[in-house]
């Protein structure tokens, strides 16, 4: 019998799983972790945790009985239910079909997880076997992390082995917090520790979300940011005025504006009238709009009346309309005819046309038909086309045929999102009829982006008719993704037949196309053979593909051999690739060990390219190392290893990166690093980039920046833009011009 099954807690854990349902790694086989996992020094690790009842591995485990207490499934009745999931959802299984999955889970011991995960393994489509895999482990790992943990080891890369560590190891913090930090301390810095510390925190939130950000200002940089939604989430479930008090004096923008979306929805479902003052009360701008769109979205929920009054007492403007949109929705799901009467007694003009949208996309979620006749009854012009692309927006998951038959109404301009919608949904439920709509759009961006949607859906759906239609499309840039994407997805369940089927197209880049893609997802379940292959082929970019496709995966199972195959490679491109495999394979996982192999290859252009491979990946996961790393460099590689550290480092810390920037002795490297991050940021973080822009030595660029920076900057904070223009190194007379323009 299953003990302790918590199934808010499975899915918590599974909604922080690497940070997204279906998204994959691509992790060892053997790493550091396995080390760290099993090392002595009295430390508990997932091998010693849990079950010490000898519970068979998951290689080796037999057949769980099918004998269930009365009132649960039978694991064929398990087994029919996932087979019926479709995945319905935007991103994997609908929510219907996820209230399913913690039914499932309901009915099945640990005792049960290994023939249940090598049955969604084997029957399974990938999009929805990575985050039912998450969920069976998380729930396996309630009362068996040490059966959990070895399963989740022994998982290939391509199937989100990281991931499912992670997963399991937030499992065991929230059981014995103690023995899991000190587990996790002895992973090397890289992404599994990342993911790791990522799933500690949100089980430390739901008992301590001071402790919890306290652990992840630790972290720093993005490492902090990407966490504070899981702790103010469970914070404001404690103490929404502290959860507010505390996010209002985080430092950084972002952070703030993070913090603010976790605290908005919660606090409105247990006291709306509080959010609503709290929301009023932000500093007026992106914050305040948002804080009070998810105030007003959750109190229509529940009392529509008074959300409808607070709404009104918003000022006109924008973000009123935009409120009033959000409760639109609620308002028609409640009583549709009250809510139209509404809009019709509005004047015409946007206002009307917004909320009429805003009405008919809730009217659709509940009664689609009665949505779609009363859209095909309005007078054709501005305000039809935008009620039709509401109703679509809704109905394209329910009934695609309807939906599609509704997009007839619309000019091809207004169909680029309705396509997409549609044909993504057709792909799921009638492939058939989805490639005969594909056919009946005209020429231009709707049907481009209409393909687009149906190259990730349908070749899930069925490859060998995606590949038969790929063959019926014109030459072009949409054929050649098109192609790309066949080829991955076939790759994926039956590689042999997509290399067949790819090796077959016409000499062009549609066939290159379909080839990196095999190579890539073929390298992932066996990179020996694709190895072998490789050196079938002709020298020249094929073969290079494959080679560092192979290299790259082979550098994450078993890197001691990877670099053992390099001293059979004659000199020239192909050991060239295999280097570049090699070294973004070992950087997945343990970054300075890429480094230090990077630094005994001769100079030149291959180690330049592979330390720039190991930057990028290194300063995702410690741009601290990275940057340090990096600025050893000299001559052409210090450009590109500094404009690398930049690039990434830039977008996830802006000030640190800034302050890591200014602090560089001053070369060509460094200017070519500042106008990389000021070409990048100056429109998100203008007050950041002003830090940075009197280091550009060239007086022309430097002015021109200052002036961008300014005008930017103006528009969100006129007073703090004003005050720093008048002390750069622009001409005063300039700078008068510009302030007269700024209080104009």
């Amino acid at each position: 019998m299953k003990k302790g099954f918590a199934p808010s807690v499975i899915l918590a854990v599974c909604a922080a799983a690497g940070g997204y349902w279906f998204g994959q790694r691509h992790p060892a086989t053997q790493t550091p972790a396995t080390a760290a996992v099993t090392a002595a020094d009295g430390t508990r690790s997932p091998a010693s945790a849990g079950s010490s009842s000898g519970q068979t591995s998951p290689a080796t485990a037999t057949e769980a009985s099918e004998t269930h207490p009365p009132g649960r499934r039978s694991l064929d009745e398990v087994r029919e239910r996932l087979l019926a999931l479709k995945g319905g959802g935007a991103f994997g299984l609908s929510l219907r079909e996820q209230r399913e999955v913690v039914r499932i889970l309901a009915d099945l011991d640990g005792s049960d997880m290994p023939e249940m995960l090598e049955f969604i393994q084997k029957q399974l489509p990938k999009s929805l076997r990575v985050g039912l895999r998450f969920q069976l482990l998380a729930h396996w790992a309630e009362t068996d992390v040490r059966g959990a943990m070895a399963y989740a080891k022994a998982l290939p890369s391509s199937e989100g082995r990281d991931d499912s560590i992670a997963s399991v190891a937030g499992v065991w913090a929230g059981q014995d917090a103690a023995a899991a930090t000190d587990w996790v301390k002895q992973l090397p810095k890289g992404r599994l520790r990342d993911q790791v510390f990522g799933q500690f925190i949100h089980a430390i939130a739901g008992k301590d979300p001071a402790a919890a950000l306290e652990l992840a200002e630790k972290l720093g940089g993005s490492q902090q940011s990407q966490h504070l939604y899981s702790i103010f989430s469970a914070w404001v479930e404690r103490d929404p005025v502290a959860a507010a008090t505390r996010a209002a004096g985080l430092n950084s923008r972002e952070a703030r504006s993070q913090a603010y979306q976790a605290i908005s929805n919660p606090w409105a479902q247990s006291d709306p009238q509080a959010a609503m003052a709290w929301a009023r009360s932000l500093p007026k701008g992106r914050d305040q709009r948002n804080a009070v769109l998810a105030v007003v979205s959750s109190w229509a929920e529940t009392d529509l009346p008074s959300a409808l009054a607070a709404v009104n007492q918003l000022p006109e403007g924008p973000d009123r309309r935009q409120a009033l949109g959000s409760v639109g929705v609620s308002w028609a799901a409640q009583d549709p005819g009250a809510a139209l009467d509404h809009v019709t007694s509005l004047p015409a003009g946007k206002n009307r046309t917004e909320l009429l949208g805003a009405v008919l996309n809730g009217w659709a979620g509940s009664h689609p038909e009665a949505a779609a006749a009363y859209v095909q009854g309005l007078p054709a012009g501005v305000e039809r086309n935008k009620a039709v692309e509401s109703v679509i927006s809704s109905l394209a998951q329910q009934a695609p045929q309807e939906a599609a038959q509704l997009a007839a109404l619309l000019p091809a301009s207004s169909l680029q999102s309705a396509g997409w919608s549609i044909t993504q949904a057709l792909c799921r439920s009638d492939p058939q009829a989805a490639m005969e709509w594909l056919k009946s759009l005209p020429e231009g961006d709707a049907k481009r982006s209409a393909l687009q949607s149906a190259s990730y859906s349908l070749p899930e759906a069925d490859p060998k008719l995606a590949a038969e239609f790929a063959n019926t499309l014109p030459r072009g840039e949409s054929r050649d993704q098109f192609v790309a994407s066949v080829a991955g997805q076939w790759a994926e369940a039956d590689a042999a037949a997509a290399l067949v089927w790819a090796e077959k197209l016409p000499e062009g880049q549609a066939r290159q196309n379909a080839l990196n893609a095999v190579s890539r997802q073929w390298a992932q379940q066996d990179p020996k053979a694709v190895m072998a292959y490789a050196q079938t082929l002709p020298p020249g970019d094929q073969q290079n593909s494959f080679i560092e496709h192979s290299a790259g995966e082979w550098a994450q199972r078993d890197p001691a051999a990877a670099q053992a195959m390099i001293q059979k490679l004659p000199e020239g491109p192909s050991k060239d690739s295999f280097v570049q495999g090699l070294v973004s394979g070992m950087a997945q996982n343990d970054p300075a060990s890429a480094a230090s192999y990077v630094a005994t290859l001769p100079e030149g252009k291959t180690q330049n390219s592979a330390a720039a491979s190991v930057i990028g990946q290194w300063t995702s996961t410690d741009p601290a190392a990275a940057s340090q790393w990096a600025a050893g460099f000299k001559g052409e590689a210090r450009e590109q290893a500094l404009n690398t550290v930049i690039s990434e480092w830039g977008r996830n810390d802006p000030e640190a990166s800034a302050r890591w920037l200014s602090e560089l002795p001053n070369d060509a490297a460094k200017q070519t690093a500042i106008n990389t991050y000021l070409g990048q940021l100056t429109y998100q973080y203008p007050n950041h980039a002003a830090t940075l822009v009197e280091g550009v030595t060239d007086e022309s660029q430097r002015h021109g920046a200052i002036s961008r920076i300014f005008q930017v900057w103006k528009r969100s904070d006129p007073g703090a833009a004003e005050q720093w223009l008048g002390n750069t190194s622009l001409p005063k007379e300039q700078i008068q011009g510009m302030l007269g323009k700024g209080k104009d």
